[in-house]
């Protein structure tokens, strides 16, 4: 595998394999398509709410 080759594996989903990351999983960090993204939220208990972007597996 080339230098090209590695960039370009770099930016396709860590889940399909298919299409162009979208963002890093905030769980184990693999990039994700917007069709294998899940949306989940975290409230800290004070009120404060942070989304969450998450593989499949997450």
């Amino acid at each position: 595998m080339n230098l090209i080759e590695e960039k370009r594996d770099e930016r396709l989903c860590g889940v399909c394999r298919q299409r162009e990351l979208f963002i890093l999983c905030d769980g184990c960090k693999i990039p994700v398509c917007i069709e294998c993204l899940k949306y989940g939220m975290y409230g800290t208990g004070c009120g404060n709410i942070q989304p969450l972007h998450l593989c499949r597996d997450c």
